[in-house]
């Protein structure tokens, strides 16, 4: 899928207030901020349209927009988040998709819980993770409205525990080819795709986020550089040691349509 547009939400002065299941201390905003400008760079030169959103102080987490949404085939469905105090997230992040492209809600009542970082798309199939984030009934809400928008897309629930959510400890460097963070425990197996399970120290960098004719990956993770630089001509390596503190990664910085 080639991509035209990304969303990002400049760090909050607030970051540390997060939510977050890491013991590596605050993180320093005035560097958050400098590397999500990198990011931001980065996007634009992979070729995308870049809309960046003010902070958002009162919601420390509000930085990480991928969650509040998924999109696919060009319409956004509206999640609801599985940690309450991003709930408040939504109201913004509708609004500002429902200016670029169509909008749906995932619906169901208040025991729905779905966030974008446990959706992984990848040859033809939307892996969800059963996260702490999102539950069984998001599972099928989001089944249900994927199969509205694109009736040949497969949808499979990925039990895991380990890590905040799916994306956190598997991404696909490409369709075929899937990076795991041995940290990611879950029993499912995947046929399609040759899955590589990085060395624990290395565990965080399986989050990568390929966009059109290159990939973004974590600074300061040499096996997964050269395994990017066999992919692709164009591999960005970004410092991502603030957002780390934050259980923060590269997808979940962004929403890309």
């Amino acid at each position: 899928m080639r991509y035209t547009h990304a969303i990002v939400r400049t760090p909050a002065r607030a970051l540390g207030r997060g939510i977050t299941t890491q013991d590596l201390g605050a993180p320093d905003v005035d560097l958050a901020r400098e590397q999500h400008a990198a990011y931001v760079a980065a996007l634009r030169t992979l070729g995308l349209a870049v809309t960046v959103l003010d902070a958002d102080e009162a919601h420390p987490d509000s930085c990480f927009v991928e969650d509040p949404a998924v999109i696919w085939n060009g319409v956004a469905i509206i999640t609801r988040p599985g940690a309450r105090p991003r709930r408040g997230e939504v109201a913004c992040m509708r609004e500002v998709l429902s200016d670029l492209l169509p909008v749906v809600e995932l619906g169901g009542g208040e025991d729905v819980r779905l966030e974008g970082g446990d959706v992984l798309f990848c040859e033809g199939r939307a892996l969800v993770g059963q996260s702490q984030r999102t539950n069984h009934i998001g599972l099928k809400r989001l089944s249900a409205r994927l199969r509205e928008i694109d009736p040949a897309l497969t949808t499979t629930g990925i039990p895991l525990s380990g890590v905040l959510h799916l994306k956190t400890g598997m991404t696909a460097l490409r369709p075929t080819f899937l990076l795991r963070d041995p940290a990611c425990r879950m029993t499912a197996r995947f046929p399609f795709a040759r899955t590589f399970t990085l060395p624990r120290a290395q565990g965080y960098a399986a989050n990568v986020l390929p966009v059109n004719h290159g990939v973004l990956i974590a600074k300061g993770y040499p096996l997964v550089a050269t395994l990017a630089r066999e992919h692709y001509d164009t591999v960005i390596e970004l410092d991502m040691s603030e957002f780390h503190k934050m259980d923060g990664s590269l997808t979940c910085l962004s929403l890309l349509c």
